[in-house]
């Protein structure tokens, strides 16, 4: 589940404050924060429910009050779709292990990789364990995410209990956002990282198997697109006239930072290098028609003359 539509209610928002702070002249005090309203073009707008946009509490009043959202995961909806140790073992996985220890004893090479070959296609474990189920769950602002391990009806069971509460609270579940996904299938997006489990049925057992079922982070192909795009006309990286008037240190240094900042944010993406390697491409080509743009040369006397400089604001 993504984004909760936060136009939270001041007098819901108070009492849950009201909880646990006595203070009067707080709660007064937030009150009249909250209802103070805001400036659009010279003109006056009241405010009758959400906190304040770029208030540096707005962040913390949100926190608060989702706050109850997590407790009510936590208390209510995972201890009620949360049941069973461990799957039970997969019977034909360990029909196989079995013939190929059989076939390992005979001296049988040749059955035994066969036999190996076919086990490295089945899971160990019972993916459709009737008596195994999990639910997490993570939230970071309004963006939320939910991991389940069970069939799809339940997940829309959990989906529908979750738009009541909201309801309780005020808020209204994001339809168009709040996406059910299988995550070995299909990918939901989270804080701008495209999340799935990673399977693989690969023959090379030893290297690739070992990941399945892991939680894996992964660059978007629209995050891609959009950085490539900025710079690119026709098809081609142009030069960034901007920056013709800036120093060749204050123009490399320009191009580092935002790439560097790119790069920085996706860094958990086991990805990371193969995707934003096109974007980089495109930064480093439209370096150099810039550099080559200020001094009217071209981007070969560029390469020849800066290359150093270059090479250093890539790494």
């Amino acid at each position: 589940m993504r984004n909760a539509k936060c136009s939270i209610d001041h007098q819901k928002l108070l009492t849950v404050i009201g909880r646990n702070i006595r203070d009067e002249r707080l709660l007064k005090l937030l009150r009249g924060m909250l209802k103070a309203g805001y400036m659009e073009g010279w003109q006056y707008h009241q405010t009758y429910s959400g906190v304040p946009q770029g208030s540096v509490l707005s962040p913390l009043l949100t926190n608060i009050f989702l706050n109850e959202l997590d407790t009510y995961i936590e208390t209510v909806l995972i201890p009620s779709y949360t049941k069973g140790q461990r799957r039970h073992a997969n019977p034909d996985y360990n029909a196989l292990t079995n013939a190929m220890q059989k076939a390992w004893r005979e001296g049988n090479r040749e059955q035994y990789q066969a036999l190996r070959k076919r086990r490295s296609t089945l899971p160990s474990r019972e993916p459709q364990d009737p008596s195994y189920r999990r639910l997490r769950f993570v939230r970071y602002a309004d963006d939320v995410l939910l991991g389940f391990i069970g069939p799809k009806a339940e997940a829309l069971e959990i989906k529908k209990q979750i738009g009541i509460y909201l309801d309780t609270l005020g808020l209204t579940l994001s339809e168009e956002k709040t996406l059910i996904t299988h995550a070995t299938t299909g990918r939901a997006r989270y804080l701008g990282y495209d999340v799935y489990i990673a399977h693989s049925n690969s023959q090379r057992y030893d290297k690739r198997r070992s990941i399945n079922g892991l939680p894996m982070l992964s660059v978007p192909p629209e995050v891609v697109q959009e950085w490539k795009s900025r710079w690119i006309r026709n098809g081609k990286p142009y030069h960034r006239t901007e920056l013709l008037n800036c120093s060749d240190y204050d123009i490399v240094g320009t191009y580092n930072v935002e790439f560097q900042g790119l790069v920085n944010y996706y860094l958990m993406a086991h990805d990371v290098a193969l995707k934003l390697y096109p974007v980089k491409w495109v930064y480093l080509q439209s370096l150099v028609k810039t550099l080559a743009a200020k001094h009217k040369q071209k981007v070969t006397w560029v390469y020849r003359k800066r290359r150093v400089s270059i090479d250093r604001s890539q790494k």
